[in-house]
C-alpha cells in the first residue's frame, strides 16, 4: 500500500505531496470508522440472532417437557381405564358363573316343565349376553392398544357361517326372522383364528337379525368373485342405515340415530370390533343400504387358501366319555363352589372341594389328583401362588377360573403352571372338554 501510495506521489511538490497524503489517510480512516461501525452492527445482529435461537430452544424445551407430561398423563390414563374395565369384568363376571352353569345344566333336565326348561333357556341366553357385552368391552380395550391377537389355523368359512346362524337362530324365540344361507364359493377356506371369525360373524348377523322387523329374512351369501378372494354377504330387510352415517358406523359407540333407540340395545362395539377382526385378518369389510327402511348389506372378504385333504379318523383314538377324574377344587366364592361341587360330582368326578389357598395345599399334601381346578382371587393368597407350590412336588395339569380375560392374565395363567385358562362366567360343557382333553393329553 505504501508503495503504491509513493508510485501516485512522485514528481509532487512537497505541499501536493503532503495534501494527497493528507487526503489518502482521511480516505482511509473514513473507511475504518465505516468498517467499524458495520462490523459493530454485524456484532448486534448476530447477538439478536443469538438471543433469538436461545429463545427458540428455550420454548422448544418448555414444549418438549409439556408434551412428554401430556404423554405421561395419557398413559396413564389409559393405564387406569384399562385397570378398571379389568377390575369391572372381574366383578361383574363371578356372580355370573353360578347363575349360568345352573341354568345350563337344569335347562336340559327332561323331568323339569317344558315352560320351565323353556326360562331356564331364556336366563341363559341373557347371561351369556351380558358376558358377550363385557368380552366387547375387553376386546375394544384390546384393540386399542393394538393387542389384538390370532391363532391362524386353516378355517372353513362355510361351516362356520352355518354354525353361527344356528346359534342366531337358536337365539329368536319370538321374532321369527329367516336366515337364509346361499353359498356360491367354491374356495371357502382360510387362515385364520376360527373364534375370532365366528365373533365377526356373530356381530354381523346378528346386527342383521336385530334390526329385521318380525318375519323379516337374512340372507348369507359367498362368492368367489375374483381369483384367490372369498366375498361373504350378510343382506337384511331391516331398518337400513342413512347415508350421512355409513362412513362412521364402524366406529366405536357409533349406532346411528334410529339403531341407538333404546328398544335395540347393545352398546355400539359390535362393528368396531368386526373391522378390527377383519383387518388383522388381513381382510376388508364395508356396508351399503338404500336408506332408512331398506335394509343394509355387510361385505366381508378375506384371501383364501387351498382346501385341506381329507383326513381319516378310523383309527384315531379319543377319551372315553364320562370318564371319572379325581379333581381338587378351590374356589372362595361359596355359590361357585357349591355349583361346581353339583355339576362335577353328578359327572361322575371325585371332587375335594376347598377355598383357600391355604385348604388346598394342605389337600395336595395328604391326597392324588388328576387334575387342579382353582380361582386365582383367593382369601389367602392367589391361583399362582396355589400352583407354583403344587407343582413342586406333583405334575398335576391345572385349570385356572377368573374373572380376568385380558391377554396378559392368561399370559401369567401360563407362566404359574395352568395349562388351561377359563374366564367366567364358566360354561359347564366347556370346563368339561378342557378336564377330557387336559387329562387325556397328560396321560
Amino acid at each position: 500500500m505504501a508503495r503504491e501510495v509513493k508510485k501516485r506521489t512522485v514528481g509532487m511538490s512537497p505541499n501536493s505531496r503532503r495534501a494527497r497524503l493528507q487526503e489518502q489517510i482521511t480516505a482511509i480512516n473514513e473507511q475504518l470508522i465505516l468498517s467499524s461501525m458495520h462490523e459493530h452492527d454485524l456484532r448486534e445482529q448476530a447477538e439478536d440472532l443469538a438471543a433469538q435461537l436461545r429463545a427458540e430452544i428455550s420454548e422448544r424445551e418448555q414444549a418438549e417437557e409439556a408434551l412428554r407430561g401430556t404423554v405421561e398423563e395419557l398413559a396413564s390414563a389409559l393405564k387406569a381405564k384399562d385397570e378398571f374395565l379389568a377390575m369391572l369384568s372381574h366383578e361383574l363376571r363371578t356372580p355370573l358363573t353360578p347363575v349360568l352353569m345352573t341354568a345350563a345344566s337344569l335347562e336340559i333336565e327332561t323331568a323339569l316343565p317344558s315352560e320351565v326348561r323353556d326360562q331356564l333357556g331364556m336366563m341363559r341366553r341373557n347371561i351369556e349376553l351380558e358376558a358377550r357385552l363385557i368380552d366387547d368391552l375387553l376386546d375394544l380395550t384390546r384393540i386399542s392398544n393394538g393387542k389384538l391377537q390370532i391363532k391362524s389355523v386353516r378355517a372353513d368359512i362355510h361351516e362356520l357361517l352355518e354354525q353361527t346362524a344356528e346359534i342366531v337362530r337358536d337365539d329368536d324365540r319370538n321374532k321369527q326372522v329367516r336366515i337364509v344361507l346361499g353359498f356360491e364359493a367354491e374356495q371357502h377356506y382360510v387362515m385364520g383364528d376360527p373364534a375370532r371369525l365366528q365373533q365377526l360373524f356373530w356381530n354381523i348377523i346378528k346386527n342383521a337379525h336385530k334390526f329385521s322387523p318380525a318375519s323379516g329374512i337374512v340372507t348369507v351369501g359367498t362368492r368367489n368373485a375374483s381369483a384367490g378372494k372369498i366375498i361373504i354377504s350378510v343382506a337384511d330387510t331391516g331398518i337400513g342405515i342413512r347415508a350421512e352415517e355409513l362412513p362412521h358406523i364402524f366406529n366405536a359407540f357409533e349406532q346411528g340415530e334410529i339403531a341407538s333407540q333404546k328398544h335395540f340395545g347393545g352398546l355400539g362395539l359390535g362393528l368396531a370390533i368386526s373391522r378390527a377382526i377383519a383387518k388383522i385378518h388381513g381382510g376388508e369389510i364395508s356396508a351399503e343400504s338404500d336408506g332408512v327402511g331398506r335394509g343394509a348389506t355387510f361385505s366381508i372378504t378375506f384371501a383364501v387358501v387351498g382346501t385341506p385333504e381329507a383326513v381319516d379318523y378310523t383309527h384315531s383314538t379319543s377319551s372315553t366319555p364320562g370318564r371319572a377324574f379325581r379333581l381338587l377344587v378351590v374356589e372362595d366364592h361359596e355359590a361357585t363352589l357349591g355349583v361346581l361341587r353339583h355339576l362335577l360330582t353328578r359327572c361322575g368326578h371325585h371332587l375335594t372341594a376347598v377355598s383357600s389357598v391355604r385348604e388346598g395345599l394342605a389337600a395336595a399334601a395328604v391326597g392324588t389328583f388328576d387334575a387342579v381346578i382353582s380361582d386365582l382371587g383367593l382369601p389367602d393368597g392367589t391361583g399362582f401362588d396355589l400352583i407354583r407350590e403344587i407343582h413342586r412336588e406333583h405334575a398335576w395339569p391345572g385349570i385356572a377360573l377368573s374373572g380376568y380375560g385380558m391377554d396378559e392374565d392368561v399370559r401369567r395363567s401360563h407362566e404359574a403352571g395352568f395349562r388351561v385358562h377359563l374366564v367366567k362366567p364358566i360354561d359347564f360343557k366347556q370346563l368339561q372338554r378342557a378336564l377330557e382333553d387336559l387329562v387325556t393329553n397328560v396321560g
